[in-house]
């Protein structure tokens, strides 16, 4: 029988949370920070440049944590750094398990920024 997965509220989480959970070495738990921080947190400039941080990881759920962040970062606020994405995203990702992220992204890009993605 296959585990059924069930929907979780995204807490709204202080900036320290968030820090010391980016900062630690729970990488589920760095991931959760990086979703509420982007669900909640109004600085565009901070969630972008963290976000971007995030991706670089080699870790899965850091990876998917920072892609679906910059999907809510586009959806909240109709921009993304494109070009910070593209200089991270030079590799290929698509065997990494991220590639349905990445075209959500895409997909977010389109809808919300009216352009169409370079990547």
């Amino acid at each position: 029988m296959t585990e059924r997965l069930t929907y979780s509220e995204i807490a709204h989480l202080s900036r320290d949370t968030i820090e010391s959970m980016l900062a630690g070495d729970n990488d589920e738990h760095a991931a959760y920070a990086i979703i509420s921080a982007s669900l909640y947190d109004d600085d565009y400039g901070w969630l972008n440049n963290r976000s971007l941080e995030m991706l670089k990881s080699q870790n899965l759920n850091r990876m998917h944590g920072a892609l679906l962040s910059l999907c809510n970062i586009v959806r909240r606020f109709s921009q993304l750094d494109v070009l910070g994405v593209i200089a991270i995203l030079s590799e290929d990702f698509s065997s990494d398990g991220v590639a349905g992220q990445m075209n959500d992204l895409r997909d977010d890009i389109r809808i919300f920024m009216r352009q169409e993605p370079p990547f």
